[in-house]
C-alpha cells in the first residue's frame, strides 16, 4: 500500500522490523487491506468447501457448488464480522486498515506484465478450443 511504510514511521513504529513480537492490548496494527480480503475469503471459502464435502451428496451439482465464486455472502460476512471482533473486542486491538488508492503507479510494471500474460494465457486457452493446438513449453514463470 502506497505511504503505509510512511505511516508507520510517523507513529514511531520500525517498518522494517521482521522479528516477532508480543502484540499487547491496545495497540494499532496497520493492515493491507487487500491481503485481508484476500486471507478472510480463504478462510470463507475453506468453510464452504468443508460445508460441502461434508454433506452426503456425490453429483455434479456437488462439485459446482465448490468452485468458490459459490461461497455464499452471508458466509464471507460472518467470518468477516467474526474475524475483525477477535481483533478488536476479544484482543483490544485497533485496526487502521489500507487500501490502495487509484494512481498505483509503483504497481504499474507488474500490472503490466499481468496484463500481457492474461492475455497470452486466454489466446492459449482459445487456441485449444478452436484448433486444438497446445502451447509451446518454455522457462516456466512465476505466478503473480
Amino acid at each position: 500500500v502506497h505511504g503505509l511504510t510512511q505511516h508507520i514511521k510517523s507513529l514511531g513504529l520500525d517498518a522494517n522490523a521482521a522479528a516477532t513480537v508480543e502484540i499487547k492490548e491496545g495497540s494499532t496494527l496497520c493492515v493491507d487491506g487487500d491481503g485481508l480480503l484476500f486471507h478472510l475469503f480463504r478462510l470463507s471459502y475453506l468453510s464452504h468447501y468443508t460445508n460441502i464435502t461434508s454433506a452426503d451428496q456425490s453429483n455434479l451439482l456437488q462439485f459446482q457448488l465448490l468452485l468458490p465464486l459459490f461461497t455464499p455472502l452471508s458466509l464471507i460476512h460472518d467470518i468477516t464480522t467474526s474475524y475483525l471482533s477477535d481483533l478488536t473486542l476479544k484482543h483490544g486491538l485497533n485496526l487502521q486498515i489500507f487500501f490502495d488508492g487509484p494512481d498505483q503507479f509503483m504497481k504499474s510494471r507488474q500490472r503490466c506484465r499481468r496484463h500481457q500474460r492474461r492475455k497470452e494465457e486466454w489466446d492459449n486457452v482459445r487456441q485449444l478450443c478452436i484448433h486444438g493446438i497446445l502451447p509451446e513449453t518454455g522457462p516456466a514463470k512465476s505466478r503473480s
